[in-house]
């Protein structure tokens, strides 16, 4: 069964939302990638996108979903991302798999407003 992935630009805060409720495959990865591209183009600058991610209600994505969106962390125009809502032990572990790839631009938070905090700074 399909990941519900619902997506829209915060155009005060330019950054992308996202919300997805059950387990990721490669083919919902794509597939919310090339959306969230579409999206991109609703912000102000299109070349810097920020994703704030709404994880509550995420089950762990399949093996294929993870190696297809950690190979994305490379993409020039992706700046930041947010993933907030996973409970402690997802917390933990993205936090180590995240450390140890030594990534910068995607961090893990409890709470949706130190996750914004986060992507609003410079």
């Amino acid at each position: 069964m399909s990941a519900i992935i619902e997506m829209a630009v915060d155009r005060k805060l330019q950054v992308i939302r996202q919300k997805m409720t059950g387990t990721l495959t490669e083919t919902d990865a794509r597939r919310m990638i090339e959306d969230m591209k579409k999206l991109a183009t609703g912000l102000d600058d299109p070349h810097r996108i920020i994703i704030c991610v709404d994880a509550s209600a995420l089950k762990k994505p399949d093996p294929p979903a993870r190696r297809y969106l950690t190979s994305l962390l490379n993409e020039p125009d992706l700046k930041k991302i947010a993933l907030y809502g996973a409970g402690p032990l997802e917390r933990a572990f993205a936090k180590f798999v995240i450390l140890g790839l030594g990534i910068r631009k995607f961090r893990v938070f409890a709470t949706e407003e130190r996750a914004l905090r986060w992507l609003c700074r410079e």
